[in-house]
């Protein structure tokens, strides 16, 4: 028995039908004999034999399938190298379920209040689901701690701390649990129905206690995926490994080779201090530090004393406006000097420089019209102003097309108005809000057109204007196509090119499903003219179908064959599926013809007979109607063997020369001897007789009567 595959099992099947089954074989996790499955259970169980089992009891004496020793009684006189063989030993285990939860696992403690060596390991390489990493690395696992066996609700020590751990190739491990009672809970990520194997060692080796919660109803295992503590406190099932930290790693204080942890936090030293803290020069050091520091710096935020700067306080914590300009200056405008340093406002009357009276006459024509420009305001009655104004409001008037900033818009001498651009601040439409009119240009004049005609002038179908959001108000279906629940294959193809869609069972949809979406080309169609076609695909069953039109009638939906599906209408290239009668010529050579094997000469049965080199054939039995042969008329100077049939079959069967003979002399035919011969024989016969019954001539002058 050779298996190929590393880690997997070579095994072999007993089975004795409708009583008992099992597999016996080499274990790949094991690498030893193991005995299992079938009637035995979803369990294996190693064959116990002197290369295995240092701990059996008696082993070196026969074992009575009666003996029932107890642990006590086997350990009782072992002690030294001999004890510490019994008690290194493991359990090994297999977790089931779905290979992406992690299931609690109960270990029960039995280190009798010292603190004692746990672990739970796993070979890379181990049965387990190929989907946790690949095939041939699924996942190793390390986990040692130290424990004095007792639980959360016992007098003695409590403190469990992590020896190691470590994950390879993907996480196995989802945290550890302390309950009242019971031991310590490991979560264990799943198998699958094939399970994955972890490997437990305990003070007790394989006699510990363990516990899986994967919901299975066999040994080793509870029926649910809960375990509850003495307190009601509950341990379920984890999808994720998200409470390792706070479990695992602040009770693991070495790490890799020499890395120390307290509650999860590094320990610095001097390897590792320049991470947390600067060096004795700084390194490092960033942030805002609330500490005095003597000496000079070489950049400071701000200044020791402060300093003014024209009369304003700076200390160089923030940027300032100075209360004056500096020392004074004299600004002369007209004839009027005065000193301006910044600290205040200066102003110059009217008088001051030289300009003209508030009160003047400005005359329009030959009217004067009085204007007091003390005024903020003022009005001219009755007076006519002739030609244009330059601005209005302060704004200029545009002299060509309007496409500058901060102009009066007027018209053109066609009446249009030319802008750069037109904003509107109306806001946007509702969304289900339906759109008559779309505004759009080919010579940057803006008209609109209706939405069939400019979704015609983009590419689009002009048969139809309806949007979804005219059918829902759910966004979530407004993805651009058309149809909505029950509508008519037929009227869809009357919309024009597109990508289409109804449910809920409408008429003339493809014959297999009630949803289904599409694509239809369209040349022509006026409702009743048709002429195109339609593509359809089966929501959830991935079916395929066509039909189409050409002036007529639609035709039926045809179903496209694909990969998945064109062996139900033709065979595959190695002839899956093929049936009936094909009326083809074949070449090559056939496995079988009629489920015969593949021809030979040889006296084989359930083969097809040809001739040999020779032109001879072989066969146990020739049966057929006619038997020929071709072979000539030429006369065999030995015969040996004769062809006969007997009178059951019409079998042709050979015999010897003797035995047909014997078989033609069985009272129908005389023999050589003359045996069985009788009436009267037509013959002429030479040499002399025995005997005569009667003369018919008798020679000439001869009258002795005993004499012819």
């Amino acid at each position: 028995m050779y298996q190929a595959t590393t880690g997997t099992d070579a095994y072999m099947t007993f089975h004795i039908s409708g009583d008992f089954a099992a597999y016996f074989g080499l274990g790949g996790a094991e690498n030893d004999l193991v005995y299992g499955g079938w009637s035995v259970g979803n369990v294996r169980h190693r064959i116990l034999h002197s290369g295995n089992a240092p701990y059996a009891w008696n082993m070196n004496q026969y074992v009575r399938t009666t003996d029932s020793p107890t642990f006590n009684t086997v350990t009782a006189n072992i002690t030294g190298n001999a004890y510490n063989n019994l008690s290194n030993n493991y359990k090994d285990i297999y977790v089931y379920g779905d290979v992406n939860t992690y299931y609690v696992v109960l270990i029960n403690g039995e280190s009798l209040y010292s603190f004692g060596r746990y672990s739970v390991t796993r070979g890379y390489n181990w049965p387990g689901p190929d989907t946790w990493h690949v095939a041939s690395h699924k996942g190793g696992l390390t986990l040692d701690w130290e424990w004095s066996g007792d639980t959360a609700w016992g007098g003695n020590d409590k403190a469990i701390r992590i020896i190691e751990f470590n994950e390879s190739y993907s996480t196995m491990v989802a945290g550890l649990g302390y309950p009242v009672n019971g031991g310590v809970i490991i979560w264990l990520r799943g198998g699958g129905v094939n399970g994955a194997l972890y490997r437990i060692r305990t003070p007790i080796g394989s006699n510990s206690t363990v516990t899986i919660y994967d919901n299975l109803s066999i040994a080793g295992h509870v029926a649910s995926t809960t375990f509850t503590a003495a307190n009601s406190a509950v341990f379920s099932s984890r999808a994720d490994v998200s409470n390792v930290s706070a479990e695992i790693l602040v009770r693991y204080p070495v790490r890799a080779t020499s890395g120390l942890y307290v509650d999860n936090n590094a320990v610095l030293h001097a390897g590792n201090y320049n991470s947390y803290s600067p060096t004795l020069t700084g390194t490092g050091a960033s942030g805002t530090w609330g500490i005095s520091v003597t000496g000079n710096a070489g950049t400071a935020t701000i200044l020791q004393t402060a300093r003014n700067i024209n009369g304003t306080s700076f200390n160089g914590s923030a940027a300032i406006t100075t209360a004056t300009w500096g020392t004074a200056r004299t600004l002369t405008i007209g004839s009027t000097g005065k000193s301006v340093d910044g600290s205040a406002a200066i102003t110059w009357s009217l008088a001051e420089i030289g300009a003209a009276a508030t009160n003047q006459t400005m005359f329009v024509g030959t009217t004067s019209v009085a204007i007091n420009r003390a005024s903020a305001a003022q009005t001219l009655t009755g007076v006519s102003i002739d030609g244009n104004a330059v601005t209005a409001g302060g704004l200029s008037v545009h002299g060509g097309r309007n496409n500058e900033a901060n102009k009066i818009v007027r018209t053109d001498s066609n009446g249009y108005i030319q802008a750069g651009w037109i904003n509107t601040t109306s806001g946007d439409m509702a969304d289900t809000q339906s759109i008559n009119k779309i505004y759009c240009s080919d010579d940057d004049y803006v008209r609109y057109k209706g939405v069939a005609d400019f979704k015609q002038q983009i590419g689009l179908t002009y048969k139809n204007a309806t949007p979804r959001s005219s059918n829902t108000t759910n966004e979530n279906y407004w993805t651009g196509i058309m149809g909505w629940v029950g509508t008519d294959w037929n009227s869809m193809f009357d919309w024009g090119c597109g990508f289409i869609d109804s449910w809920d069972s409408p008429a003339n949809r493809p014959p297999v499903g009630t949803h289904h979406v599409g694509i239809q080309s369209i040349h022509y169609t006026n409702g009743t003219a048709r002429y195109g076609w339609q593509m359809a695909n089966g929501i959830g069953n991935n079916r395929w179908w066509l039909r189409d039109v050409w002036g007529g009638s639609f035709s039926t939906w045809f179903e496209i064959l694909t990969s998945t599906n064109y062996t139900s209408f033709a065979p595959s290239l190695t002839g899956t599926g093929a049936s009936g009668t094909w009326a083809i010529n074949v070449t090559g050579t056939a496995g079988s013809i009629s489920g015969f094997n593949n021809p030979t000469t040889a006296a084989t049965a359930n083969t097809i007979v040809y001739r040999d080199a020779n032109g001879h054939i072989f066969g146990n039995y020739i049966l057929g109607a006619y038997f020929n042969s071709s072979a000539g008329n030429s006369e065999n100077p030995t015969i040996g063997q004769i062809w006969t049939q007997n009178t059951t079959d019409t079998y042709l069967r050979k015999s010897t020369p003797a035995h047909f003979r014997s078989q033609v002399t069985d009272g129908s035919y005389p023999s050589l001897t003359g045996a069985n011969a009788s009436g009267t024989w037509s013959i002429n016969i030479t040499g002399n007789a025995g005997t005569v019954t009667g003369i018919t001539n008798q020679s000439s002058g001869n009258t002795d009567l005993n004499t012819l």
